[in-house]
């Protein structure tokens, strides 16, 4: 599924877990478009759980749950990523959550580009029980562009969760140390910025509360807006009611610093 408007074309592959496969601005491609492992490019839904899940495990409503461990030794960033999704209308897709995800539901996602803005919409229905819920994306930015221009990113949060060995929060906040990250950021004071000097300039808003950020890697950087921080099933998730829904935006808007 291809849109385009102005000088930004925006491609999904529905067939890649309905994932953002491309987004081109100003004629730059600004994602990861190829990579050898299915969680390093494009920006992907991620339903009903975003980031790490504590060995691939959790208890909800008297039941302890498992789901497949993509990133040993914990599941993490849902179970549609890498599930083919169906085009359900003019920008908008959809996929039933079924095996490995135990407690059902489904999840919608409608896109909508302009000439300065592409916005994403994800809705979460529970099926005929409850259900925790959680939603994100997971974009891969391109650190430097075919111009040469390097991303700067600019984030400025209050607070940060706690991680501990497994690299899981532990649920406690803490003052933001200096990166690399691989980290859940809160309490934003604006959002977030990445800057290609002399190209262009992109801002990403959302309703999501938490950002996981992730500079760890040269050739590309994640910023990725959740509703809440990873492993929250087995802290404090958001619980549904048979048919209720958990529905997130995120935006990205650009602006042209070319001369």
């Amino acid at each position: 599924m291809r849109l385009e408007s102005g000088t930004a074309s925006a491609t999904f592959s529905l067939s890649n877990g309905g994932r953002l496969a491309s987004l081109v601005v100003f004629g730059n491609e600004l994602l990861i478009t190829a990579h050898e492992a299915p969680l390093g490019w494009g920006a992907y839904p991620m339903v009903p759980y975003a980031g790490r899940v504590d060995r691939g495990r959790f208890r909800f409503d008297g039941r302890d749950h498992d789901l497949p461990v993509a990133m040993a030794p914990h599941a993490i960033h849902g179970t549609v990523w890498d599930q083919s999704w169906e085009k359900t209308g003019e920008g908008e897709m959809g996929i039933d959550l079924v095996d490995p995800w135990p407690l059902g539901g489904s999840v919608a996602q409608s896109v909508s580009l302009t000439d300065e803005t592409l916005t994403l919409t994800l809705t979460l229905t529970a099926g005929p029980t409850p259900m925790p819920a959680m939603l994100g994306w997971h974009p891969w930015f391109r650190r430097v562009l075919t111009s040469g221009a390097e991303a700067s990113l600019q984030l400025d949060p209050t607070s940060m969760y706690e991680v501990d060995d497994d690299a899981i929060p532990t649920g406690r906040l803490i003052d933001p140390p200096t990166g690399p990250w691989d980290d859940c950021f809160t309490g934003l004071r604006a959002d977030p910025t990445i800057t290609w000097p002399g190209v262009l300039e992109l801002t990403l808003s959302s309703s999501c509360t938490d950002w996981v950020v992730f500079t760890e890697r040269e050739h590309a950087l994640c910023v990725e807006p959740q509703t809440a921080a990873p492993d929250a099933f087995n802290r404090t998730p958001d619980v549904l009611a048979s048919g209720e829904q958990l529905r997130a935006t995120f935006t990205l808007a650009w602006r042209n610093l070319a001369s």
